[in-house]
């Protein structure tokens, strides 16, 4: 939980900087020497290896229960997917796909109430949309 956490706020830390590169490309360069780039690799480093690691328990806590007993989570099923596939190229799944399917639905949790608060900050900032939004 504790790693979580931390590589989360670097990941927020990390989402409001400002990225070189993005804005002019061939100053990329920039960003190493700031420690951006190595920060970013922190990130999803962190992220890749906490999600490997929480498919692993996943798949142990799959393995003691019995084939009956219905699926706990999304993860479990995406897991029960995987194995039913693995032989059949046009259906089977790898960790990757879980991992992405997962931070595509993670990420926009996280996002959406980042952006409600931005937003109200910004509202609360102008005095006059403030007082409009008041009457």
């Amino acid at each position: 939980g504790r790693r979580l956490k931390k590589i989360i706020w670097e990941l927020i830390d990390v989402a409001g900087c400002l990225n070189v590169e993005d804005l002019i490309p061939w100053l990329g360069w920039i960003n190493e020497i700031n420690g951006l780039n190595s920060r970013i690799k922190y990130v999803t480093d962190g992220l890749d290896e906490f999600l490997t690691d929480f498919l692993e328990e996943a798949r142990e806590r799959m393995n003691k229960k019995k084939n009956a007993e219905p699926y706990s989570n999304f993860i479990d099923a995406m897991l029960d997917i995987q194995r039913e596939n693995r032989d059949n190229d046009d259906l089977s799944i790898d960790d990757e796909v879980i991992k992405a399917i997962f931070l595509d639905m993670f990420s926009p949790a996280v996002h959406t109430p980042a952006v409600t608060l931005e937003w109200i900050m910004a509202v609360v900032k102008n005095r006059k949309v403030m007082n409009t939004l008041q009457e």
